[in-house]
Parts: C-alpha cells; sequence; structure tokens
C-alpha cells in the first residue's frame, strides 16, 4: 500500500512538475520582443513597425517608434496632433470639433 501511496505521489508530481515548464510559454513574448520580428502579442519589434506611421494610425504626422516592450511609441505622434482632438491644427486641418 505504501509503494502505491509513492507510486501515485511521484506520478502527480510529474504532472505538476510538467505544467508549470509549459506554462512558462506565456513569457515567450518578452522573451522575442527585441528581435527584429513582429510576433503575437507584439505591435512593433524594433525598427519593424509593420509598415504602420504615424498618419496610417490617423495623427496628423510625428514620426512613429517602439518602445522596449514592442508597443507603439505614440509620443511624437501625439504631439502632431489628430482630427477630433479639438484643436485645429492649420498645417493639417481646415477645422476640427466646433473651429
Amino acid at each position: 500500500m505504501k509503494s502505491k501511496f509513492i507510486l501515485i505521489s511521484i506520478v502527480i508530481s510529474t504532472f505538476f512538475i510538467v505544467g508549470c515548464s509549459e506554462s512558462d510559454d506565456s513569457e515567450s513574448n518578452t522573451e522575442t520582443c527585441g528581435n527584429s520580428t513582429i510576433e503575437e502579442g507584439e505591435e512593433c519589434d524594433l525598427d519593424d513597425l509593420g509598415g504602420e506611421t504615424c498618419t496610417s494610425l490617423g495623427y496628423n504626422g510625428g514620426t512613429l517608434s517602439c518602445s522596449s516592450s514592442c508597443q507603439y511609441d505614440l509620443s511624437s505622434c501625439q504631439a502632431a496632433g489628430q482630427c477630433g482632438d479639438e484643436v485645429l491644427d492649420s498645417e493639417y486641418e481646415e477645422c476640427d470639433g466646433s473651429d
């Protein structure tokens, strides 16, 4: 009886160990960010912006870049404004909101 209990304990422990090692795959996105290839969960990777620009994302201008977490850094885009932000930018817009 004791040997059956030990055997069952070993089998159950093995399932937990294998299950834990497989769950580490969920962190693979953070491990692959920065390899110059856009993968699942990433908007961009280093200089690969997936063909997007600030203007293609709806902003008036700016320079789109990629953050260290492989998400778009929109700070330069946001500084250029966008249609509907209630700020008239005469370089790009004839009107905006109530203007």
